[in-house]
């Protein structure tokens, strides 16, 4: 999944490339109709697309210092999302789609809840 979402956020920065867009908004109206092709939740691809404007945006402001920053592109496999995540029995899960999770064990320290404030 976490490579999925490293294709969709060099296929955003292609587009961006292309249309020399940096913009979340103009992005998202382009990008969003290629990202139809992966089978993943929305709001990976809405974080995909925000990531891919972040980067762009960074090598707008190089171009503007005089610097010759490289072809932009995401290298590692990430994930990057603030949604659905939760914590049950000692595990987060992570939403796939359909319902379907996948479960990485948290340590005892992690997974103890937090304390209530009085």
């Amino acid at each position: 999944m976490m490579e999925v979402f490293r294709q969709m956020v060099n296929d955003c920065i292609r587009v961006g490339l292309q249309h020399d867009i940096s913009s979340m908004k103009f992005l998202c109206k382009l990008a969003y109709k290629q990202l139809v092709s992966y089978d993943i939740l929305t709001y990976y691809k809405l974080c995909a697309i925000s990531h891919a404007a972040g980067i762009l945006a960074n090598r707008k402001k190089s171009l503007k210092r005089g610097l010759q920053p490289r072809q932009p592109y995401a290298i590692r496999s990430l994930l990057i999302s603030c949604y659905g995540f939760k914590i049950v029995d000692g595990f987060l899960r992570v939403p796939l789609g359909n319902k379907q999770y996948f479960d990485i064990p948290l340590n005892n320290y992690l997974g103890k809840p937090l304390p209530t404030s009085v």
